[in-house]
């Protein structure tokens, strides 16, 4: 009865597959001893080779740091699977975790993109190198000071953008409105003369031949100080327009 039991439990946790071929045996024992045998592979060097071509070959591409260094996590997790040697000694012990943090610092370098190579080449050049949990904390403020740089490109680019048509636009700084400059403002100096028409001043009130030419004097000094005001007007850039709006 319990060898029953056993048995269906270990063929209910199997893969259909696996399970099928397991289904001839008539004990819990010798599924047991099967299964060790063609999946336990603790002697397997060929798929310990597998692993390391993985983590040779593992790039980080269009992953972020974080995800790409949870991949690594998990092949040195099978890779640590397949490891024959146990050390004897604490000394063993603390030259082993040495090794291998240095083995997987390198591995989680080599693989980063070419943007963090200024990064890398740092790192890999002092004379003694970080822990693994430091140099993931470098590169990760890096990507993170990276990210945060282009946004504020990209924000600041679009702040500045401007139409074309805004800033050779004729605008009156008299009247506000567009095609004209204030020295051509009718506003101030009224219309052009018309063939057959008299001349009239601001309001269409008459004007005697001496307020005319006077009018005529001033309207020209105007005109004259309001091209050279427009003239600086449209040499200056699209920003410092904005600013003096």
């Amino acid at each position: 009865m319990e060898n029953s039991a056993i048995l269906a439990f270990l063929l209910n946790t199997m893969t259909p597959n696996v399970a099928r071929s397991m289904q001839l045996l008539e004990t819990a024992q010798e599924v047991w001893e099967t299964v060790a045998q063609m999946f336990s592979q603790k002697q397997n060097s060929a798929q310990a080779f597998e692993i390391h071509s993985q983590l040779r070959q593992l790039c980080q591409g269009d992953l972020s740091i974080t995800e790409f260094t949870t991949k690594l996590k998990h092949l040195w997790s099978e890779d640590d699977h397949y490891r024959t040697f146990v050390p004897q000694c604490s000394i063993d012990v603390d030259g082993f975790q040495k090794y291998l943090e240095e083995e997987r610092v390198q591995d989680f370098l080599y693989g980063l993109n070419p943007k963090y190579e200024y990064v890398r080449v740092q790192l890999l050049a002092r004379d003694i190198l970080l822990s693994l949990g430091q140099v993931f904390s470098t590169v990760l403020s890096e990507e993170t000071r990276r990210r945060v740089t282009s946004d504020s490109n990209s924000s600041i680019r679009s702040a500045l953008t401007v139409q074309p048509q805004q800033v050779g636009e004729k605008v009156c700084f008299h009247c506000k409105k567009p095609g004209h400059t204030k020295a051509f403002c009718w506003d101030l100096y009224g219309r052009p003369n018309q063939p057959g028409h008299d001349s009239r001043g601001r309001g269409g009130r008459r004007s005697d031949r001496r307020i005319e030419g006077q009018n005529y004097v001033r309207g020209s000094t105007q005109a004259n100080l309001s091209e050279e005001i427009e003239s600086a007007v449209h040499s200056l850039s699209a920003e410092e327009y904005q600013t003096f709006r």
